[in-house]
């Protein structure tokens, strides 16, 4: 039975690594993907591409659907696979330490006068869950965006006080941890949010497009928020920046441009609400502490 099972298998060879590089480079260098992918994205996963691949199972071997044709990809045997959590994988790693690095960043541009507005502002936040969710599963997407920005928030926090202590040396500095545990739960609520709305991103359909319209909005009506402080110039600079990071990672033909440039405009309003509610929130909690 093994034999004729082994006879009515394809005989074409499986892809080496190489050629599994050249398959799925789209018009991005091959080490690109060899250094990002495992990282922000989950196996067979390729959405951020211009054309949508995946890997199937099919007899006994996994194939990855390319240009209509199934080719067959090499991979472990599954005797000898190591088995891969539901929950956590050494991948999702990258988007802590990505949290972490941007609660840094937060942090030293909290004391920095000409880096300040950008430590009052999401934008930095936005980007990395743009970063880490863009492209993967619903539940791969949640995950990283819930670890990173977790990080993301006691790494500024934590951050703060440690840059307190050597900008003012002697000087008492505690982190509040009141408001640390409430940016921890919006962080877990976001996260959520966001792993089950911008995993889409990098997609051709409508929910793709609608999900980058809806970043693009949001850090526009973070603009706007942030109107009337100082140093507007460079938040506007730092959010011209994000808009394009988003745009490289979502759209994927001038008319998809066109169409989240368009959803764009009224999701602003939502996305206004939804900058302006952790604020909000924290003044009400304040305000009942005293």
């Amino acid at each position: 039975m093994p034999e004729q099972a082994a006879k009515g298998r394809t005989t074409t060879p499986p892809l080496t690594l190489v050629q599994l590089a050249d398959a799925t480079s789209c018009d991005r260098p091959r080490h690109v993907h060899f250094l990002i992918m495992p990282v922000f994205f989950p196996r067979g996963d390729y959405g951020w591409c211009p054309t949508r691949r995946s890997v199937q199972e099919n007899a006994g071997h996994r194939y990855m659907h390319y240009l209509g044709v199934n080719v067959p990809v090499e991979t472990e045997d599954d005797a000898t696979r190591t088995p891969r959590s539901d929950y956590f994988r050494a991948s999702d790693l990258g988007a802590i330490l990505a949290g972490v690095a941007s609660g840094a960043a937060g942090a030293y541009a909290y004391y920095s006068d000409v880096l300040r507005p950008l430590a009052h502002s999401f934008t930095i936040w936005i980007v990395l869950v743009v970063a880490v969710t863009a492209g993967a599963s619903r539940r791969r997407a949640a995950i990283r965006a819930v670890g990173a920005l977790i990080a993301a928030v006691l790494a500024f926090y934590w951050g703060k006080a440690l840059v307190y202590g050597i900008k003012y040396a002697g000087m008492p500095y505690q982190a509040d941890v009141s408001t640390t545990m409430l940016w921890c739960a919006l962080a877990v609520a976001g996260g959520l949010l966001a792993g089950f709305l911008l995993s889409a991103i990098g997609r051709t359909d409508t929910r793709g497009t609608v999900a980058t319209a809806a970043i693009v909005g949001l850090l526009a009506a973070d603009v706007v928020r942030q109107s009337g402080r100082s140093g507007i110039g460079v938040l506007l600079l730092a959010t011209a920046v994000a808009i394009g990071f988003v745009g490289y990672r979502g759209i994927r033909s001038v008319r998809q441009g066109i169409q989240v440039a368009a959803y764009a405009i009224p999701l602003g309003g939502l996305g206004f609400m939804v900058v302006s509610a952790p604020d909000i929130i924290e003044e009400v909690l304040i305000r009942l502490e005293h």
